[in-house]
């Protein structure tokens, strides 16, 4: 395919104001506060943030709010180019989306800029239109999930599996890359294309909770992050950990103590308050569960993760309970099903008040013999408009040999397999 030109005009740093470029300062400050804490970066499961560049028209890039550089486990560096959007819609009448996926286009072909293998394309919004959330993004999620481009168009094509909604907003996509284009696009291409994009959705309105707990865990050195980002932002400059003032990584060292050991206590007290609802008595008589307890033990010695299975009221909560309170030298971290719906894992455990991360969390315990995440009800998951915080934890579950003990009703057993073990590679019983 031929070079594109570029479809975006260099923009003056000092020229955003008013409520967009507020949001875009947050969304940045969010970005380098998990540079500090050493928090995962978006998309790319178990990387972390090495720095973010801003302002990056003047580097090539028409996607070009700020370009994050992320590694891998594996030592894989990704780059992901963001643009911020306080509102997003995908419409051809859209401004912002005509303008913002040509501009995704044309990176996306730029080999200099963008490798189709390793790098993405984030839209980050605070406001996604209902119908885009509802279809929209789902077709982006099929995407990355399928395994060819003809498994793809079928999924979008089949009656009862997609809709006429998503395959309308489809269209409106291909149409509009397919008018940016001086020869035909193949299916192959656009697959690709769709596989490279991820909206983000990053509600950081004064009064949501993500925002709360930035607040929260960093209010003392808060503004001066804020500060350093506002001025580097106008310089279109670039921020990581060697250029981060010294009074911002003192403040923030002395912080992250403080909030690890609040973080512990907080994590007893939520997994009291789950376990503490549930009875293990049926009809004021106990039951004995020793043969299950024993034989989940040997599930996660063996698989890694136990799901629970039965119908509403068969005990499956109360086992749970029953195997968490004889166990020793285990770490537990105990969720909801529900509490997972979010667009990143550390906005869940933000939200439930604890702010260090599953690594940090992990090293501290380092010396336990088991690390186990027990989610409750998780036929939930199925009801969640944003399931990237699961997928996130299961995949560093596997990775970091932390076990899973689940619970799930039997009606929605063969749907959560097909939709999230298959493509996690996780292996159970």
């Amino acid at each position: 395919m031929e070079s594109l030109k570029h479809t975006k005009n260099q923009s003056n740093p000092f020229s955003t104001g008013g409520g967009g470029a507020t949001y875009e300062t947050k969304v940045i400050t969010h970005f380098v506060l998990s540079l500090l804490r050493g928090t995962s970066a978006p998309i790319f499961k178990g990387s972390t943030i090495e720095n973010v560049e801003l302002q990056t028209r003047h580097l090539g890039y028409d996607i070009d709010d700020l370009l994050i550089h992320a590694c891998d486990l594996s030592k894989v560096q990704h780059r992901i180019l963001c643009q911020v959007k306080h509102n997003f819609s995908i419409a051809a009448s859209d401004k912002d989306f005509v303008e913002t996926f040509s501009a995704a286009w044309h990176d996306f072909n730029d080999i200099s800029i963008f490798d189709k293998g390793r790098d993405a394309i984030a839209i980050i919004t605070t406001s996604l239109a209902s119908i885009d959330s509802n279809h929209s993004r789902v077709l982006f999620s099929w995407a990355r999930k399928s395994n060819s481009a003809c498994d793809f168009f079928k999924r979008v094509s089949l009656l009862g599996f997609s809709s006429t909604t998503k395959q309308q907003k489809l269209d409106t996509i291909r149409n509009l890359i397919t008018a940016q284009s001086s020869s035909p696009i193949s299916d192959e291409m656009f697959w690709e294309f769709m596989k490279s994009i991820h909206i983000l959705n990053y509600d950081l309105e004064d009064d949501s909770p993500l925002l709360q707990s930035i607040i929260d865990q960093s209010n003392s050195v808060l503004g001066e992050i804020i500060l350093f980002v506002e001025q580097t932002n106008q310089e279109a400059g670039r921020i990581c950990r060697e250029n981060i003032p010294e009074s911002i990584h003192s403040a923030f060292s002395d912080l992250l103590k403080d909030q690890l050991s609040n973080d512990i206590q907080r994590i007893h007290e939520h997994n009291s308050s789950i376990l503490g609802i549930i009875s293990e008595k049926i009809a004021n008589t106990h039951v004995d569960r020793d043969d299950c307890i024993s034989d989940i033990n040997d599930i996660l010695r063996s698989y890694g993760a136990a799901f629970l299975s039965g119908n509403r009221g068969c005990g499956k909560s109360a086992l749970v309970k029953a195997y968490s309170e004889t166990q020793g030298n285990v770490f537990f971290l105990i969720f909801r099903a529900e509490e997972l719906d979010s667009a990143s894992l550390h906005s869940s455990l933000s939200e439930i008040g604890i702010h260090s991360t599953l690594s940090q969390l992990s090293d501290y315990f380092r010396l336990y013999e088991n690390k186990i995440v027990i989610i409750e009800s998780l036929e939930k998951i199925h009801e969640a408009s944003n399931t990237a915080a699961f997928q996130e934890l299961l995949s560093f579950a596997k990775m970091h040999n932390w076990k899973i003990l689940a619970s799930i009703r039997d009606y929605a057993w063969n749907a959560f397999c097909f939709h999230f073990l298959g493509f996690e590679a996780v292996t159970y019983r």
